[in-house]
């Protein structure tokens, strides 16, 4: 019997080591390709939670802005169709002169009339670039109602190589009287 119980041991191996080596291999090679999927995924989603946060911001403060726009006289000796106005100044009929225009630092600012300078724009955005176009002014004769269209480039502080382009056109509803 206990020569039956040796043989049984002496039957049972394990792995060799080159086997021991290959699973290794390939259950390393296995966890670096999972790991670098996942690794590529949270980049893609803070990539896009960043260009969320910049459409969102950027939405609010242009419906904030054409708010105001829609109801002023919009300020202008010519019409400008390259788009190279830097600052926008309207006549708002109950606040006075605005002013918006971006600082150095990419901060969009609205400034009432011989007062203070009020930021709009999210702390979280860098405003790289943002023109006005003014086509219809009323300060021409012309029959063409008065259009703004802004146009920007934002990025986000987290992501700063992520930028997104933005276009709206906004039609003054200024009427004299």
């Amino acid at each position: 019997m206990i020569k039956k119980f040796k043989k049984l041991i002496s039957d049972v191996r394990g792995f060799s080591i080159v086997e021991m080596l290959t699973t290794t291999l390939i259950f390393s090679m296995l966890a670096i390709t999972v790991g670098g999927i996942l690794v590529e995924s949270l980049r893609i989603q803070r990539k896009s939670f960043a260009a969320q946060n910049i459409q969102e911001n950027v939405l609010f403060m242009l419906e904030s802005m054409a708010r105001d726009i829609r109801v002023s006289q919009i300020i202008s000796n010519m019409d400008n169709s390259d788009c190279s106005r830097t600052r926008l100044d309207i006549i708002h009929p109950t606040q006075g002169t605005i002013i918006y225009y971006v600082n150095a630092n990419g901060i969009v600012y609205r400034q009432l009339e011989g007062e203070f300078e009020a930021e709009i724009s999210s702390s979280d955005l860098i405003f790289k670039k943002m023109n006005f176009c003014v086509l219809g002014s009323a300060d021409i004769d012309d029959t063409i109602q008065t259009r703004v269209t802004i146009i920007t480039t934002v990025a986000d502080k987290s992501e700063p190589n992520q930028e997104i382009n933005v276009q709206t056109t906004v039609t003054a509803r200024y009427v004299e009287m």
